[in-house]
Order: structure tokens, then sequence, then C-alpha cells
């Protein structure tokens, strides 16, 4: 992959939320981080992710993501499925860590809606794994599930044997709202060893405490974001009799319920990542979205609306826009002018002076900027 192209000397920044389309190729396809001799600068590679873990997607792929969940529920209430099961990440929830990267961790997007996603061959391969009850040449059993079942699973998720297709269709799982992401980190101390690096000897470093930990950046969904998973009788499956039909859900329902609870899927599934458990599990709100969600789609071929997040207050829009532009980091030709006009414009200004004020403190930001927001507290204090 090629560095990004110099416009009129500079090199074009990382593209505002209001800007980009679609936050996944801004991810992959937008790697702002090279320094001018083309080496990756101390502190690029965080600064990208926790970027990228800010980026929003655009009102137009929410409205996609919108519109991708009623089809989905409309077509698996035409074919038949049971009622979608929305499960909520109980921790983080990873995908694609092994993707190509520049900056080595990858992540799975959805290539037209742009958001975090399961697709349904992952979430079949779940299925099958906790499922199957094989074991090696030594007896040793291979997965999770019963001998006796074995036979049901195959005809349940197909064999290239004697069942061919399965009886189950299992749908891309989708977010039900765009996810909070958060930048993860994993720190081996000993890459010189799994690298072979050699010494000044020419021999093999060994894997020992004074090798330097060396820290890798990745995203991952956060905890409490909720997903739904769909599965429906293929056509055709038992010449169309419903009871078996029911009873292939019903058995395929409660597999992949336990494997999502104890198997996880995804990334990093050993160390507890990829686990989903009940909405009501990670609080009643997300309990009662999680209904709603559900019913996306699948009342009578009728989408019922999500549920509304809550409007944020005017100060809490301020806030996230001044942390967003990093200004407590320090301050650019004509951002304090910004920064003045904003706090000029909330019904209490005196809210957004202490707010920018306890957060310049924090970075001693510029005297100058200090000033004036000494100034506009002793303002406020004549004024009170």
């Amino acid at each position: 992959m090629l560095p990004l192209y110099r416009f009129n000397g500079q090199v074009i920044p990382y593209p505002p939320n209001s800007d980009s389309p679609h936050p996944g190729l801004v991810f992959d396809k937008y790697i702002n981080g090279w320094g001018s001799d083309w080496h990756i600068p101390e502190g690029a590679k965080k600064d990208f992710y926790q970027k990228a873990a800010r980026y929003r997607a655009s009102n137009e792929l929410r409205l996609g993501l919108d519109a991708a969940l009623d089809r989905q529920g409309k077509l698996a209430a035409a074919l038949g499925g049971i009622e979608p099961i929305v499960a909520a990440t109980d921790w983080r929830f990873v995908s694609g860590l092994g993707s190509a990267h520049p900056f080595e961790a990858g992540f799975t997007w959805h290539r037209t809606l742009g958001v975090p996603y399961l697709p349904g061959s992952s979430v079949k391969g779940l299925i099958r794994a906790w499922a199957d009850p094989r074991t090696d040449s030594k007896g040793v059993p291979q997965g999770w599930g019963k001998p006796a079942e074995w036979a049901d699973i195959t005809h349940l998720f197909g064999d290239t044997d004697e069942d061919g297709a399965g009886t189950l269709i299992v749908f891309d799982a989708l977010p039900v709202g765009v996810p909070e992401l958060e930048v993860d980190i994993m720190n081996p101390h000993y890459s010189d060893y799994y690298n072979k690096k050699l010494d000044s000897k020419r021999q093999l470093i060994p894997p020992a405490d004074y090798l330097s930990p060396t820290p890798i950046f990745f995203l991952a969904v956060a905890s409490g974001q909720m997903f739904r998973f769909i599965l429906t009788p293929r056509p055709g499956a038992h010449m169309g009799d419903k009871s078996r039909q029911q009873t292939d859900l019903k058995c395929g329902k409660e597999l992949l319920q336990e494997a999502l609870k104890t198997l996880g899927v995804g990334g990093k599934t050993a160390v507890g990542y990829g686990r989903f458990v009940p909405p009501a599990a990670k609080g009643s709100s997300n309990n009662a979205r999680a209904s709603s969600a559900a019913a996306i789609g699948t009342s009578q071929g009728k989408a019922a609306p999500p549920a509304a997040a809550p409007a944020k207050d005017e100060l809490t829009l301020f806030r996230e826009w001044f942390d967003r532009e990093n200004f407590a980091q320090g301050q650019k030709k004509g951002q304090q002018e910004e920064i003045r006009k904003r706090v000029e414009a909330l019904t209490d200004p005196r809210q957004g002076t202490e707010y920018v004020r306890a957060k310049l403190k924090e970075k001693a930001a510029a005297p100058s900027v200090w000033a004036w927001l000494q100034q506009q507290h002793s303002n406020g204090d004549k004024q009170s």
C-alpha cells in the first residue's frame, strides 16, 4: 500500500466526520501517519486508532443500516424464520485482527454499510464448532457436542458427504445501531524472540525479561453493543413440512445462544473477547432497545421504528466537540475564536467556560487562551 499523496506540499489531513461517508474505507485506505521520510513517527499508530474509534458513520450510512435491518427482518419473516436473536457484547468484541493493514492490526467492516458486523459464514462456523463432537486420533474431544447428535447437526448446516446443503440459513449478524468502538492494546514482551532476531554473536535472541515490550494497538467493539442474529429454514427443506422446519429452527437457536455465551466469536476469545449475552444482562435500557430491534421488519412485513436515542443536551454536545477536536492539546490560528463563539452560543456560557478552563488547566494551555478564560470568568463573577 502506497502512502497518501501530498497536495500543495501538505499531506491531506484525516477527514472530518461530516465529509467522510464510510468509516471502513477511511480506516483501510486513508492511512495518514507517515512522516516526511516515509517512516511512521512515534505515537502515529495510537493516534490513528484513536481517531478511528471516535469516527461515526454519516447520516446516510445510519439510514442505510436501518434499511438493511428492515430488509433482513422482512426476508426472515417471508422465509418463516424465528424471531431474531438480539444479544449484547459481554465485553469487547474484535474481528479481522489478521486482516492486512499498514499499522499491523486490521478490523472487519461491512463493505457497504460501514459498520462492524459478523458474516453469516462466521456465525455458522461458530455453531458448528460448538456442536462438533468429533475426536482426534487419540480419542480426545475436539468439540463440545454430543456424538449422538452429530447426524442432526450435519443435516442442519450441511456437509460435503451425504446431506449437502443444510436445512437452515444463517444471516449476517448486524449491529442494531452504529456501535461504540474503543482502542485496545496487545503488549508482547518477546518480539525479538518471536521474530527470530539475532544478537551481536549471530545467535537467536532468547525470550528474556530484559527485552522491551512492543505495544500493538487495535480497534474493538465496546461492551454492551447489540447485534441481531437471524436463522431461517432453507426454502424447500423438509419438503415444506412446517413442523420439522420449526424443530430445526429451535435446535439451531439453542445452539447459537449457547455458543455465543460460551465460546464467543471473533478474535481473542480465549481471553474473554467476543462473548454475547442477553441484553437484560447489560441493563434495562438495552433490553428495551433489543425488543424494538427484534421487531424491525418482522411484524406483518412492516418495519417497526427503532428506539430513538435520548437527545443530548447542548453542553454535552459542546464538550464532545471540544474533546474530539483536541483543543486542549494546543490551539492553532482561528481556533480560539471558534471556541469563544461556541461558548457564547450556549444558554449558560459559564458552564462552557468552566469546562474549557478545566481542560486547558489539565494540559497547561497556552498563556493567551488562559488569559482569555480568566477574563471570561471574571466577567461572569461581576455579572452575577
